[in-house]
């Protein structure tokens, strides 16, 4: 209650201070809510984990670590392992001027062997370029002009992120090119404050029109992709705690630990302890293999070895989910015919669905493109077709076997000797054997006699 004196309001101080006291413990409850308590919980940091990552950090990764580098390269290598035929009619027989000319320009350049490290780099980073080395252009920040002959393209150079870096970017919205990138700064030496080259440091600037730009797992735009190791970093680190752990342990517990215990009856004398030291380093380090020592109990310290096997397993598990890789092809282990065979199907999906929809329509493609676009090819009379291997198809003991089942089968329903009459010899050579319906090697009708050798 308030008392009043006429003119002034006298406040009752129990109750302001019953107020005062509810509105701080309130301010409190509020203060340690979970979410005012995030910053003390921060898992990244609680685990040690890096909170912003970088190139570098993909880089070393790469360079230094097993699994991180077969990750890398698992999905390129698979994608370019057959490499595929680009052609401008289905006739093998005829070659086309367009046909003979990309073939030379493949053969002298190495093309598809440009091609999969500009994939690599381009999976290691968020982007990766291709630079277009022509002939009598050596103002590079001007746009490439065209060219007479493939001859006039004198090289293909990949570049990662960490040396090509995206100068400027398109920025008239009434060009196709709206949002891409106009220019970039190509260090061409390759050359990192870390390197031990001795080349003299060269930066130019290179006009977008001699480059190829790749970028995989795009979201927002197509110029940065998601880093593939990005999104298993962390998982990486894990992983190096777990066999880098439980190596050092297995390697402290193996060492010959030992203990001395002084006897309650013995009396340490001026430079014993000193003598004791020595007599264990001796042995420790198999100077010797006994110890003699008194008035001490000697003791073996051993510790226990727990196997990672587990941990590194749940750790497996998610990089093969994350990246899409089976664990067994990922680890190069095979356990169990049926599900390795389940495993390189669906490996064998993803790659053939990678070679279409990525690799032909961001690099392959592009390259072809961009070289018509230049005069370096000559233009195919109709559009040219990317033909892919196909990577179902069975290999020569697979179609052996498969033969020998259909074989036996056809036996067992027409009877011996009569499987033709249900599927001609022909057919079945085709088919299941992989071979042209006709042999070029006939038997004769009839064998010659003894007498007639």
């Amino acid at each position: 209650m308030s008392e009043t004196n006429g003119h002034t309001l006298t406040p009752d101080a129990p109750g302001l201070l019953r107020q005062f006291a509810a509105a701080t413990a309130r301010t409190l409850r509020e203060a340690f809510t979970p979410w005012q308590l995030a910053p003390r919980r921060n898992l990244a940091h609680i685990l040690g984990y890096k909170p912003e990552l970088e190139y570098a950090d993909y880089k070393a990764c790469y360079e230094r670590r097993d699994l991180a580098h077969r990750l890398i390269r698992a999905y390129p290598e698979a994608t370019w392992s057959q490499p595929p035929t680009v052609q401008e009619d289905d006739q093998d027989d005829v070659e086309t001027p367009f046909e003979v000319a990309w073939l030379s320009l493949v053969m002298r350049l190495g093309v598809y062997a440009r091609l999969v490290r500009t994939d690599v780099l381009a999976n290691l980073g968020q982007y990766s370029v291709l630079l277009i080395g022509l002939r009598g252009q050596p103002d590079l920040a001007a746009p490439a002009r065209p060219v007479r002959s493939p001859d006039d393209v004198l090289f293909l150079a990949p570049y990662s992120e960490e040396f090509a870096e995206i100068e400027a970017f398109e920025t008239n919205p009434a060009s196709p090119l709206f949002g891409q990138p106009s220019l970039y700064k190509i260090n061409f030496n390759r050359q990192t404050t870390s390197s031990s080259r001795t080349l003299p440091r060269k930066i130019g600037f290179v006009h977008a029109s001699r480059v190829l730009h790749v970028a995989e797992d795009c979201l927002d735009d197509d110029v940065y992709g998601i880093p593939r190791l990005k999104p298993v970093f962390d998982r990486l680190e894990d992983l190096l705690k777990v066999v880098g752990g439980s190596a050092e342990f297995f390697w402290r517990g193996a060492s010959r630990l030992i203990g001395l215990e002084g006897r309650d009856d013995y009396q340490l004398q001026a430079g014993d302890e000193e003598v004791f030291k020595q007599a264990i380093e001796e042995f420790q380090y198999r100077l010797k293999d006994y110890i003699r020592v008194e008035g001490a109990t000697i003791k073996e310290l051993s510790g226990q070895a727990a196997s990672p096997r587990d941990h590194f397993d749940v750790l497996i598990d998610l990089i093969a989910g994350t990246t899409g890789i089976p664990k067994r092809i990922l680890t190069g282990s095979e356990r169990g015919e049926l599900a390795s065979t389940q495993d390189q199907e669906a490996w064998l999906q993803r790659i053939s669905r990678r070679q279409t929809t990525f690799a032909e329509q961001s690099l392959l493609r592009p390259l072809i493109d961009r070289l018509l676009l230049l005069g370096a090819l000559p233009a195919p009379a109709q559009p040219y077709t990317v033909v892919w291997e196909n990577l179902f198809a069975l290999s020569t003991a697979k179609q052996a076997e498969v033969a020998q089942h259909v074989a036996t089968a056809l036996n067992q329903y027409a009877g011996q000797g009569m499987a033709s009459t249900v599927v001609p010899e022909p057919e079945f050579r085709n088919v299941y054997l992989g071979l042209p319906p006709e042999s070029d090697y006939a038997l004769p009708d009839a064998l010659p006699d003894d007498e007639d050798l």
